[in-house]
C-alpha cells in the first residue's frame, strides 16, 4: 500500500450537498419521477434502488442544480447513520442531510465506495489530554486517500470552555 497515491475527495470528483424543494413549491413530489433520497432511504444496503418519495417535473425544476448522476456515492451526515455511504442506482436528488461524491472518470466509483465503507475511513480529532484518536468519518471534507487511509480534518472551536465541532471544511 505504500505506493498508493494521496487524493483529497475534491480531486476524486465533485462534492454536492443536497437540497429539498421549497415548501412553497406545490406538487413537488409524486409516486414516480426522480428519486428524492433522504436518510430514511439509507437502509443498510449497498445501492439505493427505491425511495419513499420522488420528485415530479415541478419539484425537479426547483432543485435541478442538485441532480446527481447514478453511481454517485451518497453519505448521510446526521443521526446514527452518519458517515454511512450508499450508491445511487439512478440520477437522483438528495436532501440537505446528505453529501454526495460524483466520482470523476479517472477513478472507479465502486472502489471509492468500498474504501469508504471499510475501516480505512477515519478522521483525526484531538483527545482531551493530547494525542489523536481515529474515528469513522461522518461527512465529506478535506478527506485524503493515503496509504490505504482516508483522513479528514475538521475545524474545532472552544465555546464556553468546551471544544465543539463547528463544521467541516474543504482544504
Amino acid at each position: 500500500m505504500s505506493d498508493w497515491k494521496c487524493y483529497q475527495l475534491k480531486n476524486l470528483g465533485i462534492i454536492k450537498t443536497g437540497k429539498a424543494p421549497p415548501s412553497s413549491c406545490k406538487d413537488a413530489f409524486s409516486n414516480t419521477g426522480v428519486p428524492f433520497v433522504t436518510p430514511k432511504d439509507m437502509n443498510g444496503v449497498k445501492t439505493i434502488f427505491k425511495t419513499e418519495r420522488y420528485l415530479s417535473k415541478i419539484g425537479l425544476d426547483s432543485v435541478k442544480n442538485y441532480l446527481v448522476p447514478k453511481n454517485s456515492i451518497a453519505v448521510s451526515c446526521i443521526g446514527s447513520d452518519m458517515g454511512k455511504a450508499y450508491l445511487l442506482s439512478e440520477d437522483s436528488v438528495t436532501n440537505q442531510q446528505i453529501n454526495t461524491l460524483i466520482v470523476n472518470n479517472n477513478h472507479n466509483f465502486e472502489f471509492i465506495y468500498y474504501m469508504w465503507g471499510s475501516d480505512n475511513i477515519c478522521i483525526r480529532k484531538k483527545k482531551k489530554f493530547g494525542g489523536e484518536k481515529l474515528a469513522r468519518a461522518p461527512v465529506y471534507g478535506a478527506l485524503a486517500f493515503l496509504g490505504g487511509k482516508f483522513m479528514q480534518k475538521w475545524k474545532m472551536v472552544g465555546i464556553g470552555g468546551k471544544w465543539s465541532k463547528i463544521g467541516f471544511y474543504f482544504a
